[in-house]
């Protein structure tokens, strides 16, 4: 059962912030996928990653995206949720998953299948703590 998870956030420049995805669970920690968000602009709705943090992300169902979690207690922010995408321009402030990234573009591959991976591991869970922060380089 996942305990938490965390995106540690190893490249945060002008362009985006990439990152890791690693999960807590009865097997330890480890690496899952890979993260990508807007840079940080201050937390400007859509334009901003969010502040680095502690929250509680919750199951919910998209209009856009189906079944995916969000993450809730953003301030001044809503609907920040878990998602593919390739590029920056895919994400409105949200996290894009990937199976691998690209630094020097900025981007993530495989997304799809990142987040059907993502799905697959919280099969049966409602909601999960999540740890953000930089450890840039």
């Amino acid at each position: 059962m996942i305990e938490k998870m965390f995106i540690k956030r190893d490249i945060c420049d002008e362009l985006a912030s990439l990152g890791e995805l690693f999960i807590v669970d009865d097997l330890g920690e480890r690496k899952v996928l890979c993260t990508l968000e807007n840079p940080w602009l201050d937390n400007q709705t859509n334009i901003s990653c969010i502040p680095v943090g502690d929250y509680i992300c919750r199951c919910v169902i998209s209009p856009k995206y189906g079944e995916t979690f969000e993450i809730v207690g953003v301030e001044g922010r809503t609907h920040i949720l878990f998602h593919w995408g390739n590029f920056v321009e895919n994400t409105d402030g949200c996290v894009l998953l990937g199976l691998t990234r690209e630094e020097y573009v900025p981007a993530v591959w495989n997304s799809r299948a990142a987040h059907a991976q993502f799905m697959e591991m919280l099969e049966g869970v409602d909601e999960f703590s999540l740890n953000i922060y930089e450890e840039a380089a």
